[in-house]
């Protein structure tokens, strides 16, 4: 092989690997926004299931009676006492998982029991009670907005 062969190769190498990098360099794009199941932006009535009771900072029920409240504060839902009134069911937990600690909701047909979409805010690490009792009110108040955000017609995911 010729000593302008090898160079020839030794570009045309080079050239592949330049493109390659290029490729690999450039910004991922996203996919587009998947719809909002139509029952969510629709829903006026809401029950809210108590499925976490542990207690929280010495406040049995917290979760339950913390989003409860939040829920009830922000007027855009009518909040049921039976689930077979209700649009829509929603669930709230708090796992207490360091360093996270996330609240997550779920909301579920109460036709099906189909859980139709997830949201999490996380509570901000604490070392004191009254820290984390405000960091968990932050969060809460956080997961009520983006709820309210969510249920608003014509948003897009």
């Amino acid at each position: 092989m010729t000593t302008f062969q090898q160079l020839k190769g030794s570009l045309l190498v080079l050239a592949f690997s330049l493109v390659a990098l290029s490729a690999q360099a450039q910004e991922p794009t996203n996919p587009p926004a998947a719809p909002i199941p139509p029952q969510i932006v629709a829903a006026k009535r809401v029950f809210v299931s108590n499925d976490d009771s542990d207690a929280l900072f010495g406040v049995p029920n917290l979760i339950f009676n913390s989003f409860y409240a939040d829920l009830k504060n922000s007027g855009r839902f009518e909040l049921m006492l039976n689930p077979a009134d209700a649009d829509l069911i929603f669930t709230v937990h708090f796992i207490n998982v360091s360093p996270e600690y996330p609240i997550h909701l779920v909301i579920a047909d109460p036709r099906t029991g189909v859980p139709l979409w997830g949201i999490t805010s996380h509570v901000k690490i604490w070392t004191r009670v009254p820290t984390g009792r405000k960091n968990f009110d932050e969060a809460m108040e956080n997961l009520v907005v983006e709820l309210n955000q969510l249920c608003t017609p014509g948003r897009k995911n």
